[in-house]
């Protein structure tokens, strides 16, 4: 909904083909480069020096949706399966034309998604916009000055961009497609929790504290890439959009409130055509053309299998909890993964070093994300630091 959906997919793609720029190759690095044009949220975490990696001069401006135009690009995606089409995957390299039969079918399934106009939930109790991106802001690197700049941009934008997505959920409610009332209730109780006046009154709001740490990191680096001023001095920024953002949390929370929604709706079955658009999710999710029914009967077999399992064990006499994982520390968790996945991924493991920092879920979000979680590293940190969320 908020650019085209082949991000994630025509990233990998253009960097799977940057390594030889046949005819293919150039194809995929353009529609890396289209994918990624305008998403700085994405950009910065595919790559720590987009400059380096020829993904420089690309839009920093977060697509914001525009009511006007929605639904009028629906098309794009058989001009995308069109140019993939004057391709032979035959005449191609193994690796470009794997990633030809990735495109297709990706290219295909979104196709038939965008049929679906107003079936997404960017604002969802369970996995919403509002939710995931503190957490993005939280852990988005600066690697050079740059890159406070470019957050500081980003922080400026997110106002309109979520008012793009109030107006969204508007049109989901005059459209027959809304999410259940219960639902629109919980997101707007979350709105009003993430990001309130009085925190960032008080200094400790995870977005403030977690912004003045990264820039005293920057300032301990050798060479630093940040001035003392420009430490003292940008705060103070962050501080007046963040205050911008809290209000603008309080509009969305007012504005769900206000979206009259119906307890009926028992899931996507309750749409029209929900049941053929959960198939197609079904299908991107897991990468199989298989049926729903022939995915169920795969797991139930599973749970069968399992279950027996189990009651071997408990007929056996051993308790289960004496299956007890023996690690606490996380290195040695980690040490033990590498240990373990030899045989199916065999590693050099003297060339492997990492450094493992473990933090809590942010307090403010505790009750609305994932218990763990991680994020993946740019693809060409070459060796600049990390830090990882898990």
């Amino acid at each position: 909904m908020a650019l085209p959906a082949a991000v994630a997919v025509a990233a990998v793609a253009g960097i799977f083909c940057l390594v030889r720029l046949s005819s293919f190759g150039t194809f995929c690095e353009k529609l890396a480069k289209s994918s990624l044009s305008n998403n700085p949220v994405k950009l910065h975490y595919t790559f720590a020096d987009p400059q380096s990696a020829g993904y420089g001069g690309l839009s920093r401006d977060l697509y914001a949706f525009d009511p006007d135009s929605y639904g009028a690009d629906t098309d794009v995606w058989q001009a995308y399966l069109e140019k993939l089409d004057r391709y032979d995957p035959e005449k191609l390299t193994e690796e470009e034309a794997f990633t030809w039969e990735i495109l297709y079918r990706y290219f295909t399934l979104e196709g038939e998604l965008s049929e679906y106009l107003y079936y997404e939930t960017p604002l969802s109790p369970a996995d919403g916009t509002h939710i995931q991106m503190p957490v993005l802001l939280a852990e988005y690197r600066f690697y050079e000055r740059e890159d406070v700049e470019n957050y500081l941009t980003l922080l400026s934008q997110l106002p309109d961009y979520f008012r793009g997505l109030l107006t969204y959920t508007e049109m989901q409610a005059q459209a027959g497609v809304l999410q259940y009332e219960g639902n629109l209730r919980k997101a707007a109780e979350q709105c009003e929790s993430i990001l309130t006046a009085e925190e960032l009154a008080a200094g400790t709001h995870f977005l403030q504290t977690t912004f003045a740490e990264r820039l005293k990191e920057m300032l301990e680096e050798e060479p630093a890439g940040i001035t003392a001023e420009e430490v003292e001095i940008c705060p103070d920024k962050n501080n007046r959009l963040l205050a911008q953002l809290a209000e603008t949390y309080a509009e969305l929370a007012e504005g769900l409130q206000k979206i009259v929604g119906t307890e009926e709706i028992t899931g996507l079955s309750s749409y029209p055509g929900g049941a053929e658009y959960y198939a197609l999710l079904l299908k991107e999710a897991t990468g199989l053309d298989q049926s729903v029914e022939e995915m169920k009967a795969v797991l139930y077999a599973r749970f069968e299998e399992l279950y027996a399992e189990y009651k071997e064990v408990i007929a056996s006499g051993n308790i289960i909890s004496e299956y007890e994982f023996p690690l606490e520390n996380e290195v040695d968790m980690l040490k033990d993964l590498y240990q373990r996945m030899q045989a199916d991924f065999p590693l050099a493991l003297s060339s492997v070093s990492w450094t493992v920092t473990l933090k809590p879920v942010e307090e403010g979000l505790e009750e609305m994300m994932a218990p763990a979680f991680y994020l993946t590293p740019p693809v060409d940190l070459n060796g600049r630091t990390r830090f990882t969320s898990i």
